[in-house]
């Protein structure tokens, strides 16, 4: 059974904390929940997601909720989800204040596919802003380093075309560009990737190979993260935004440029959602930040086990569910 970690700041009053448990103890009504389209909040009907499930309010009377972490029972329908296909799923997801939250296999490895990227490019952006590089140098194009996959530079004359580093790094989130991928990381060097997700506390998540490396994954060397890693790892993003620094700004600008996912599928275009998704045979992963009329958060979604046609559709399916318990948990229900 997964568990759920709902994390309070310790600067909410007692006094909040008391009001806010009477008001999601008390609340049953039947929700109307924003952001979610119409298809999959109907969907979501048959998992009982529409009402608070009790388990909360079991938890919230007798739990206060000041400057402590609470862990309990996932939520019923995403469990139910998670369960419904024979896929191994894990997931977080974090409000961008830090009031709450809840997790699924938070711990679990799982390999990333093209989520890895979003490392990739803040090492890029971090590395410009240092004085180590320009965004405006160009490599020139060989396709023959990350042919295979998504992207479209794969189609290039080989030696012919040039890129300026930032457009690598367009391509290579809003395209899943392979081969700009690969330049990248022969510029920017494993290593430099690897040292940023070290200091930014993440101990699991590790760039190891290139992109449509078939003899580093017959090898075992995946490039890998955990669920409470990455939604840690996009907060951080968030957060240093917010206190002006231009790395994290930059990042985000591409990370929220339009691109087709389960997660921009299942909610409305009007939302401001900054996502990079990442699919392998077998595997699907998406790392997000989701902000839509005060109900923002983090939340990073991983699944293996199981083929695509299982997987996007959950993936969907579990954006919606989760979009449902963010808005009754930030009292928008």
């Amino acid at each position: 059974m997964g568990k759920v970690a709902l994390v309070v700041k310790r600067s909410v009053s007692r006094k909040g904390a008391k009001a806010r448990r009477r008001q999601l103890v008390s609340n049953r009504q039947v929700y109307s929940v924003g952001g979610v389209s119409d298809a999959d909040y109907g969907y979501l009907a048959g998992y009982g997601m529409v009402r608070v499930i009790g388990v909360w309010r079991r938890l919230l009377q007798t739990t206060p909720l000041c400057g402590i972490r609470l862990s309990m029972d996932a939520p019923k329908a995403i469990i139910d989800l998670a369960q419904s296909t024979p896929a191994r799923v894990g997931l977080a997801v974090e409000s961008l204040d830090g009031t709450w939250g809840f997790v699924l296999r938070p711990d679990d490895i799982f390999t990333q596919a093209s989520a890895i990227k979003i490392p990739i490019l803040w090492e890029l952006h971090r590395q410009a802003a240092a004085g180590e590089l320009s965004l405006t140098e160009r490599l020139t194009i060989e396709p023959i380093n990350g042919a295979g996959g998504c992207g479209l530079l794969q189609n290039f004359l080989p030696g012919v075309s040039q890129l300026a580093l930032a457009d690598l790094g367009v391509a290579m989130i809003v395209l899943s560009d392979n081969v700009a991928t690969n330049l990248l990381i022969d510029r920017l060097g494993f290593d430099a990737v690897n040292a940023l997700l070290e200091h930014l506390g993440a101990k699991q998540t590790r760039l190891r190979r290139k992109m449509i490396d078939v003899e580093a994954r017959r090898a075992g060397r995946e490039n890998t993260s955990t669920p409470v890693e990455a939604v840690h790892l996009m907060r951080r993003l968030h957060e240093e935004e917010l206190a002006g620094d231009a790395v994290a700004a930059a990042v985000l600008k591409v990370l929220r440029l339009r691109k087709e996912s389960p997660v921009t599928a299942a909610l409305h275009k009007e939302m401001t959602i900054a996502t990079k998704p990442g699919m392998l045979d077998g595997l699907r992963t998406e790392w997000s930040i989701i902000q839509h009329h005060g109900v923002d958060y983090a939340q990073a979604l991983m699944a293996d086990g199981a083929d695509d046609t299982v997987l996007e559709p959950l993936f969907r399916h579990l954006t919606t569910a989760i979009r449902v318990e963010t808005c009754k948990l930030a009292g928008r229900g």
